[in-house]
């Protein structure tokens, strides 16, 4: 069996010709006939992006020691996850990171408390698998 695993050309159209035969029909009553199927590779062209913000996107009244969670998704190839930055106003952390390719969960726990009535800036970067 040879192994023709590759990486395709995104907008790529694969036509695959898959051909079976016996070596004598006497081993064989019913012979398969040539089959052959397509597929198309198609672009990842979107963007990851992210959601399912704690606290919520502009939220007031949270309290000093809370987690900062938010997750990053990909609905095509992935997101790259040596590529995800967290800041937390302006200074880069290093968030706990679960979940998988298609959706990160992100954790921040700040070492000190955030002070009352601050207001905090989050930044989240990420990248695509896709090439």
């Amino acid at each position: 069996m040879k192994d023709l695993r590759c990486k395709f050309f995104m907008a790529a159209m694969l036509i695959i010709l898959l051909v079976f035969s016996t070596v004598s029909e006497a081993f064989c009553a019913n012979v398969m006939t040539t089959d052959s199927y397509s597929f198309t590779i198609i672009p990842d062209t979107e963007a990851p992006y992210t959601t399912g913000y704690v606290p919520a996107k502009d939220a007031t009244g949270v309290s000093s020691d809370s987690n900062v969670v938010v997750h990053v998704k990909d609905d095509g190839a992935g997101v790259d996850i040596s590529s995800i930055v967290m800041t937390v106003n302006g200074v880069s952390v290093s968030p706990v990171i679960t979940g998988s390719p298609a959706d990160y969960l992100l954790t921040y726990d700040p070492v000190a408390d955030f002070t009352l009535g601050q207001e905090i800036f989050v930044t989240i970067k990420a990248c695509d698998l896709a090439p």
